[in-house]
């Protein structure tokens, strides 16, 4: 969901995400049409990963919104100054 992270870890990172890397293209609204594509197709998990999709501005409001529509959600994060909302 976005190539930011707080890290560097050039070595370990398969996503290739940094501090100075960006959000992509896609909006919150974006993110929320496809979890409700998901959904209404049949899908039962969704997992946010990234970088760290915690960084990702929207974050908080698309986990709310896939547990909303009936998803189960897994976040991959590497735990690094999460804040207390996440």
């Amino acid at each position: 969901m976005t190539q930011r992270c707080q890290l560097t870890c050039s070595s370990h990172c398969y996503a290739q995400a940094g501090p100075t890397k960006g959000h992509g293209t896609m909006t919150g609204d974006d993110w929320r049409r496809v979890i409700d594509e998901a959904a209404a197709i049949g899908v039962e998990k969704v997992q946010f990963i990234g970088g760290e999709p915690t960084l990702y501005p929207e974050f908080p409001d698309l986990v709310r919104h896939a547990l909303g529509t009936g998803l189960s959600v897994q976040v991959y994060s590497n735990l690094y100054r999460v804040r207390l909302e996440h």
